[in-house]
């Protein structure tokens, strides 16, 4: 494997500007749990040629990473600012586990991203919007077992998500995503 100057797999195939690596392909693959602490270490070498390579940013944004013990591609996850755990909290119980990715080293104290400021190029989000609460309703089916604890909870998350429904302004199209996003496993 040919180190780069932080002795990390090169991030762009040898010779090119704009396709990556089959070296960071393989690394995500079998290492999903320490992919994003991995393009936290070298994307200050390749920020300035990722910018230019927008679909570089896409195929990196489709990779998986850990999320609560399962993958989940980067474009599909939401960073873990304390808003968006907050919210969360609302609807999980004590001990139960939240669909964020694993960040490590963790974000700062001060609620910015930190090193962490490339994500949202990747796709990952940092505002809550009808995925989320449908992720958040799949956080409450994963951490129950047999049974669903305080099944209010559940209740008032169906009432939050037929209220985004009714304020979307493209007729049925609101409740197609929801139910597309639910049948077909996206979460």
């Amino acid at each position: 494997m040919a180190p780069s100057a932080t002795s990390e797999p090169l991030l762009f195939a040898i010779g090119t500007h704009s396709k990556i690596s089959h070296y960071v392909v393989t690394y995500a693959r079998k290492n999903p749990g320490d992919f994003l602490s991995y393009l936290r270490r070298v994307w200050p070498e390749y920020r300035e040629r990722l910018a230019e390579n927008p679909g570089c940013l896409r195929f990196l944004g489709r990779s998986k990473v850990l999320e609560n013990g399962e993958t989940r591609k980067i474009h599909k996850t939401w960073i873990p600012l304390s808003e968006l755990r907050r919210l969360q909290s609302r609807y999980l119980l004590l001990g139960e586990n939240a669909s964020f990715p694993r960040l490590d080293p963790l974000l700062p104290e001060d609620d910015t991203l930190g090193d962490w400021d490339f994500l949202p190029q990747l796709g990952s989000q940092t505002k809550p919007d009808i995925y989320f609460w449908v992720n958040t309703l799949s956080d409450i089916k994963f951490n129950s077992w047999y049974k669903v604890a305080s099944s209010q909870r559940v209740k008032e998350l169906y009432l939050l998500l037929y209220e985004i429904y009714q304020e979307t302004v493209d007729g049925n199209e609101g409740e197609k995503k929801v139910a597309n996003y639910l049948s077909y496993g996206q979460y």
